[in-house]
């Protein structure tokens, strides 16, 4: 079992928690996938990128 989390774990890490890629590269159907992503308490929102927020874009683009 916990072999299996961690497969799915680098997977979601992979494809940035995306639901139906990570299906595709594992073969498996999108709800099972979800079955199996609840049996180990995986989350696909830990494996989003994170958006930074507009104001610390900016600044991160202005030129001194």
């Amino acid at each position: 079992m916990k072999a299996e989390k961690i497969y799915f774990h680098n997977l979601l890490t992979a494809n940035k928690g995306k639901i139906g890629l990570t299906a595709h590269h594992s073969g498996l159907n999108p709800r099972t996938l979800y079955e199996k992503m609840k049996l180990h308490k995986l989350d696909k929102i830990h494996y989003k990128k994170k958006k930074k927020h507009r104001s610390t874009q900016k600044a991160e683009n202005t030129y001194v």
